[in-house]
């Protein structure tokens, strides 16, 4: 079987890299292949950040964001809360206002909302490889978005050891431009 794969092992790099895609190509697809092929090795572990986070509807937006944590052995429920409310508290957001939102199901919240949750979930993770949309990577970095709750969570966060940005652009100064490749499957 054939199937695409980046030019760059990223369970093995460190830095920021930058995938270019024809706006035509199926971003949800890409990344999809991408994280399937990084949680196939033990070294590595990632974490999405798409435009459209997906969220499981019959979950609170509490566990949205700290159940993934807790099963994938991170620790405890109890230090994923203190954890949250850490980082919540650094990013000097209103906790109480937040914990409204925690409380919530997904479906009534925004698009913004959907997506401060993703980064919520992300930063309790812990991966040491984020993939990113390139939304996210322009959010961050735009004097306008400064009083976000995404940017002043983002900002208060170690950075990983891995970013990916996907994006149709062609990568800014400071990214390691990688492209998809077909590769041969080993068929058993």
């Amino acid at each position: 079987m054939t199937q695409a794969v980046l030019s760059v092992d990223l369970s093995l790099a460190s830095g920021q890299f930058w995938l270019t895609l024809a706006e035509r190509d199926d971003f949800s697809l890409a990344i999809d292949r991408i994280t399937a092929d990084l949680n196939r090795s033990v070294l590595s572990a990632c974490g999405v950040l798409e435009a459209r986070p997906v969220l499981i509807s019959n979950l609170r937006v509490w566990e949205n964001i700290v159940l993934p944590c807790w099963y994938h052995g991170a620790g405890d429920l109890t230090d994923a809360e203190l954890a949250l409310q850490a980082i919540l508290q650094r990013a000097e957001l209103d906790v109480a206002a937040q914990s409204v939102m925690l409380a919530m199901l997904p479906d009534r919240l925004d698009l913004m909302r959907r997506r401060l949750v993703a980064l919520l979930r992300l930063a309790l993770q812990g991966v040491p490889i984020w993939l990113v949309e390139a939304e996210w990577w322009a959010w961050w970095h735009d004097p306008h978005c400064a009083d976000w709750p995404l940017v002043k969570i983002f900002l208060q966060l170690p950075l990983p050891r891995v970013l990916l940005v996907v994006s149709t652009q062609s990568a800014p100064a400071g990214f390691e431009s990688v492209t998809l490749v077909k590769s041969r499957d080993n068929e058993e």
